[in-house]
């Protein structure tokens, strides 16, 4: 990437916003299509901007003093994994921005793109050392830091991981209450707003596969690297007044009981109340921490309900302590009401119709600390329940 910027700045100058005319096919000036490589002359050189993308040899890297977006939060962060490489220069369809000096943009080698390389003679025979660039992303994003220690942490502010906790109530009501057509073969299971993938991934040791799914796919970062190299870290921060990052902590698929069974999680990025097509068919479905953090809490539950087998079994763990997204009018629904018996009014929306029945929990409820770092985190009570569907 160095290397290009260096071409770029001597033999083209101008900026995107500054030309009378595209020095290159770019932009969509000159063709609708690729062209010949020798066509556009940019000093001794030819297309170092336009025609097709260049593939640099660089994985994609934060610049110094990179901050989260906090409007389009997983633009660049999840690409900072080692995995995608640095692209420069834009290609013929390229305009805006991307065509401009400083567009930043990074893909996966499988990923179709106009795209090609430019051969340069290197003065040493060093090549680019991949391993760094899979841990340039750890600390540059303390929520997804603090998922990522609320997931894997044995225990937050003194509190027991409750994602294993989860996990067991969750196994332990579909053993028992699931239809035994569904119990026996055990397909296919959903943990929902999963984060860093702690309980999609103890589903594992039961069901052929299990979908983990957040809202941004910058909160699956960690369960992504944790499928795919069987390790991910991060490092929790300290007290916020002081925002210090403490040691890099690394988290490995083998010291867990679902080592084995790890690679049958997928994730996807969806919302709960309206899930893609494709998430459907489930057996079990997890709803921890869900409601509460949904825009539209009282349109999950039935949503979720069309998407689980007739037989199988849906948990739901919840504060009832609503987040900042959700859409709290008591018109909407009596689930908001400041006094409201939650439980019940959730059952009402499950069991009325006789389309679900409740069943029975090994516990009712169970303490969940969420960290704001690494010392300090908000402590509360979650209610548990589960639904077993019948039509």
């Amino acid at each position: 990437e160095s290397e290009w910027l260096l071409l770029r700045d001597r033999f083209v100058r101008e900026d995107q916003n500054e030309w009378k005319k595209a020095p290159g096919n770019v932009n969509l000036e000159h063709f609708a299509s690729s062209c010949p490589v020798d066509m556009f002359a940019q000093g001794p050189l030819y297309d170092i901007v336009g025609n097709v993308w260049q593939h640099t040899a660089n994985p994609m890297y934060p610049y110094s003093g990179y901050r989260v977006q906090p409007y389009y939060d997983d633009f660049s962060l999840p690409t900072f994994d080692g995995r995608h490489m640095s692209m420069k220069g834009g290609a013929w369809i390229s305009t805006g921005n991307e065509a401009s000096r400083d567009a930043r943009f990074a893909f996966r080698r499988h990923f179709y793109q106009f795209i090609g390389i430019r051969y340069i003679e290197p003065m040493s025979d060093d090549e680019v050392d991949r391993e760094p660039f899979k841990a340039v992303n750890v600390g540059l994003d303390p929520e997804v830091e603090a998922t990522t220690h609320f997931a894997f942490a044995k225990s937050v502010c003194g509190v027991p991981n409750v994602n294993t906790q989860m996990a067991e109530i969750a196994l332990s009501a579909f053993r028992t209450h699931a239809s035994a057509d569904v119990a026996s073969s055990a397909q296919r299971a959903l943990d929902l707003y999963c984060g860093a993938g702690r309980i999609t991934f103890e589903l594992t040791s039961t069901f052929n596969e299990v979908v983990g799914s957040d809202f941004t796919s910058r909160k699956l970062m960690p369960a992504f690297a944790m499928k795919e190299r069987g390790d991910t870290s991060y490092v929790a921060r300290t007290l916020p007044v002081d925002g210090a990052p403490t040691e890099r902590t690394m988290v490995e698929a083998k010291s867990y009981p679902w080592a084995a069974t790890y690679e049958r999680a997928t994730f996807f990025q969806a919302d709960p109340s309206n899930m893609h097509a494709h998430m459907t068919n489930f057996d079990l479905i997890v709803a921890f921490n869900v409601l509460e953090n949904t825009h539209s809490p009282h349109l999950v539950p039935a949503h979720l309900l069309s998407r689980l087998n007739v037989g199988g079994i849906l948990v739901v763990g919840s504060s009832f302590v609503w987040g900042e997204v959700c859409n709290v009018d008591v018109a909407h629904s009596p689930l908001y009401a400041p006094d409201a018996d939650h439980l019940q009014v959730l059952r009402d929306l499950l069991v009325a119709d006789g389309a679900a029945e409740e069943v029975s929990t090994d516990v009712s409820s169970v303490v969940a600390a969420f960290p704001d770092s690494l010392s300090t985190g908000s402590v509360r009570n979650i209610k548990v329940t589960a639904f077993k569907k019948l039509k």
